[in-house]
């Protein structure tokens, strides 16, 4: 009752509010789809409001939102945009009034009705590939070559170091999301032992450029071959080695001995055996080719009708000896 009057007071309702929310990019400010925006209470429980994922071209609408504080936070973002990784908090008001707090109008802002999230787009970085191909020739094992070493050098210090061991099996080495620019190969360690280096220097090396027509698929080339030449090995000299096998001195050879040469060392390594007088293409005594060492001539088997020597003969055969003659006689028995 105030001034001569019974007052009765009602209290204005809290009235619930529907937001807009866009989702746009951020260098045009148009509507994009695909990012995973959710709301929530800003309160112990962080309670969902609403959950969805932006459409091209159309805002959402959240309904009957009731005055109070709210997260705004976006999931993730869309193909080639950059997420927001900032949680958006804002206040309704009673009145529907929306104030953002804590973020730039650059991130977001409540603008002609709509709560606005903006995206950046990522920044493309164009890459390409490099195919490095090596080769070798004239060598008998190619991994001889494994030691040689390859250093590729580029843009912003990038450096590989690998050996032909690394590539021989596929006989190349392909190198993706590489920066734009030039690319140098260098190629040390081609003296192999045994082998003459053909090409002109033994230090290789060649550039390429790898630009953004260089994908995957159809990288920029590198190729280099080498060529060996194996050294000739001087023959060793060794010396001719008549032996007979006869019943006397000077006499005529006798056929059906088996003799054998052998190594003067403890394994007795054989060089050669033969049965005397049935060696094709021979009349005479027979012949064979020895290094400069020391052999023993044993007699294993004879002909009916004769003694078998009984002890082997040990031969030396020297750097001077052209030629060399061994008589084996034979008695009747």
């Amino acid at each position: 009752y105030v001034d001569g009057k019974l007052v009765l007071k009602d209290k204005k309702k809290s009235t619930n509010s529907t937001i807009k929310v866009s989702k746009v990019d951020a260098s045009d400010n148009k509507e994009i789809g695909g990012a995973k925006i959710t709301v929530t209470k800003d309160d112990d429980d962080n309670t969902v409001v609403d959950s969805w994922t932006s459409v091209e071209d159309k805002s959402h609408e959240i309904e009957n939102v009731a005055p109070g504080k709210y997260v705004l936070k976006e999931e993730s973002a869309p193909e080639g945009y950059e997420k927001v990784d900032t949680e958006i908090k804002f206040t309704v008001s009673a009145d529907g009034k929306i104030t953002v707090t804590g973020v730039s109008s650059d991130v977001c802002e409540y603008k002609d009705g709509k709560l606005i999230l903006k995206d950046k787009k990522k920044e493309v970085v164009e890459t390409g590939s490099l195919k490095f191909t090596k080769t070798v020739s004239g060598l008998d094992d190619n991994s001889l070559a494994d030691g040689i070493k390859f250093i590729i050098t580029g843009p912003n210090s990038y450096r590989s170091e690998f050996t032909y061991a690394d590539i021989k099996d596929d006989g190349y080495k392909q190198i993706d999301d590489l920066t734009l620019g030039e690319y140098t190969v260098t190629e040390s360690g081609t003296t192999i032992d045994g082998y003459t280096f053909k090409n002109s220097s033994t230090e290789i090396t060649d550039s390429v450029e790898v630009t953004a027509d260089n994908g995957y698929s159809s990288p920029a080339s590198l190729s280099l071959k080498n060529v060996y030449e194996k050294d000739e090995q001087e023959e060793e000299q060794k010396t001719d080695v008549y032996i007979s096998k006869v019943e006397i001195t000077n006499g005529p050879e006798i056929e059906g001995a088996t003799l054998v040469v052998t190594k003067n060392t403890k394994d007795g390594e054989v060089v050669e055996s033969w049965v005397s007088g049935k060696v094709a293409g021979e009349t005479g005594p027979h012949k064979i080719k020895l290094s400069t060492g020391t052999y023993v001539l044993t007699e294993k088997l004879v002909p009916d009708d004769f003694h078998l020597q009984a002890e082997s003969i040990t031969f030396t055969v020297n750097d001077s000896d052209s030629v060399l003659s061994l008589v084996l006689d034979i008695t009747l028995s």
